[in-house]
């Protein structure tokens, strides 16, 4: 999955469950403007506690998304800390 964008994940985890943008937001606890904008990649690098959020409510491995900012700061020769 990592070589995926984050809103790529997002949008592919949340199809599998059959959650439209809504659910997710709900069980998330997050706004479905938030989640719509990180899908289409308007918002690259969310937050911590929106990706952890994600990740809870999606059941994916902690960490998963966090990871991804990395890769993709590396591949636009950005440093994350």
């Amino acid at each position: 999955m990592s070589s995926m964008s984050i809103g790529a994940q997002v949008a592919k985890a949340r199809e599998e469950r059959g959650w439209n943008q809504k659910e997710l937001a709900q069980r998330a606890g997050l706004a479905q403007s938030e989640i719509s904008y990180i899908e289409r990649g308007e918002r690259p690098n969310p937050g911590i506690a929106s990706l952890v959020a994600l990740e809870k409510a999606l059941g994916l491995e902690h960490g998963t998304l966090s990871r991804q900012i990395r890769t993709d700061a590396n591949r636009r020769g950005r440093k994350v800390s």
